[in-house]
Formats: C-alpha cells, sequence, structure tokens
C-alpha cells in the first residue's frame, strides 16, 4: 500500500456497497482497501504510521483486501473537436472511447486514444469521426488492448473488448 487516496467513517456494524471517495490522481490499477479503528473516537483518520487510528490486525496480519481497479474521471465540458478526461486508470494498455448518445446509450464513436497501463492524466480524445450527429451526451469508455497493437479494434466481439469492473462496463454519461 502506497499512500491514502480516500478514506470514510464507518460505525460499527455490516456494510454492503461501502462508498469511499478517492483522489482519482492516486489510483493505481492496484488498489489496498484497508480498516483502520478509530482508537479515539472523535471520526477523524489520523493515522501517520504510529498507534492513533491503526489498521485492525487479525491473527497477526493487518487486514487489507488487494483489488484491481479501472478508473475514468470525467467530467462534463464544453467540446470542440476533442474530449478530455481528469484521470483515467487501467491495469494493462487499452483505450478510452468517446461515444455520441444514441437510444439512451452509447452510439457511435467519436474518438479513440491508446492508454498505457497505469494512471494517466488530463487523457484527452480527438474527435475523428465527424460524419456523426451532434449530441449533449457522450459515453466516455474503457476498452483493453487486447491484441496489443495499439490500434482500437472493437467491433462488438472479443478483440479489444469493453473494460467491466464489478460486472458492469466502465463508462458513464457526461454532459
Amino acid at each position: 500500500p502506497g499512500p491514502v487516496a480516500g478514506f470514510a467513517y464507518a460505525k460499527a456494524g455490516w456494510y454492503v456497497n461501502f462508498k469511499v471517495e478517492v483522489d482519482s490522481t492516486l489510483v493505481t490499477p492496484t488498489v489496498f482497501p484497508m480498516l483502520h479503528y478509530d482508537t479515539n473516537a472523535d471520526g477523524e483518520y489520523e493515522f501517520a504510521g504510529g498507534e492513533l487510528d491503526g489498521p485492525v490486525v487479525v491473527d497477526g496480519n493487518v487486514l487489507v483486501a488487494p483489488m484491481a481497479v479501472s478508473l475514468i474521471d470525467a467530467h462534463d465540458q464544453l467540446v470542440d473537436g476533442s474530449f478530455t478526461a481528469s484521470a483515467v486508470t487501467l491495469d494493462q494498455p487499452g483505450f478510452l472511447v468517446v461515444h455520441i448518445q444514441q437510444d439512451g446509450g452509447p452510439g457511435p464513436v467519436l474518438g479513440t486514444t491508446l492508454i498505457e497501463a497505469g494512471m494517466s492524466s488530463e487523457v484527452v480524445v480527438e474527435f475523428t469521426n465527424n460524419d456523426i450527429l451532434p449530441t449533449t451526451v457522450l459515453y466516455p469508455m474503457l476498452h483493453y488492448d487486447t491484441d496489443n497493437n495499439g490500434v482500437y479494434e472493437f467491433a462488438g466481439g472479443e478483440l479489444d473488448g469493453i473494460v467491466v469492473t464489478g460486472g458492469q462496463p466502465a463508462f458513464a454519461p457526461v454532459w
């Protein structure tokens, strides 16, 4: 585990789908969710390597569970020939693909850009398909470069397939 990318206070109990806001510029392709005690019961995260708010230890081992992460940090924006994502994180090389909206979901592709494995900041996708109708909603989507040739070749099959995280395709609408 490296620097803390985010944290959230949790009272004692059982949680399902517990969410933690993170700094997308600190997220790496593998994150290490780790439970910490609130040793002084003030609701503040104050761990600095000492005794205060230390990690939960079970049978002599810190309770931590590494997990893979794919991330697109993109915000609503005025676009003019390109789209910019603040940050993109992938565990292997892939593509940020920008779709227009069609029938309430992702439609034709406006443009793509190759992304190296790891975290990339300020990822720009230049629009290369100017023959499609304008839209007020865009869908940035992550795809893996499954054949590692640096060319986006997805056509609905397995080649350069969509990144799926937690059973969901890695995309969301932006306006």
